[in-house]
């Protein structure tokens, strides 16, 4: 029974292994618009569109992009129609609010928006949400 209780009283330790999450952007829209993910995730856009994107996201407010990446048009024999950002636990990404902008044409198109959590915290996800 003593074992049984200092089990039930000590805290929980899970390891995550890193995994992909996709979000599509399509022509006129991003799918899914919604996803978790927690530290050690990538999350990766894929345009589907028939002209180049870019995508970046401002850590520190100050209106440029501290992660960026560009994604050529559809492209079914290489991986330069997409973006990846990696959520590592490292200084970069601490836990907030960030913002995914994606322009076109050198013009502003879309956001996704998402909150990323620290090892630190209890709740471990990134939400993402278009």
């Amino acid at each position: 029974i003593a074992i049984l209780m200092i089990l039930a009283i000590s805290g929980q330790v899970a390891a995550h292994g890193a995994n992909s999450y996709a979000i599509i952007v399509r022509n006129e829209s991003v799918m899914p618009e919604s996803a978790d993910l927690i530290v050690n995730d990538t999350l990766v856009l894929y345009n589907t569109a028939a002209w180049e994107r870019t995508a970046g996201i401002d850590l520190d407010g100050d209106g440029s992009f501290e992660h960026s990446c560009t994604m050529s048009a559809r492209n079914t024999t290489s991986n330069e129609d997409e973006c990846q950002f990696p959520f590592w636990s490292n200084q970069s990404w601490v836990a907030g609010d960030y913002v995914v902008e994606v322009h076109q044409n050198g013009s502003f198109w879309k956001e996704i928006s998402h909150i990323y959590r620290n090892n630190r915290q209890i709740s471990q996800h990134i939400a993402i949400f278009a």
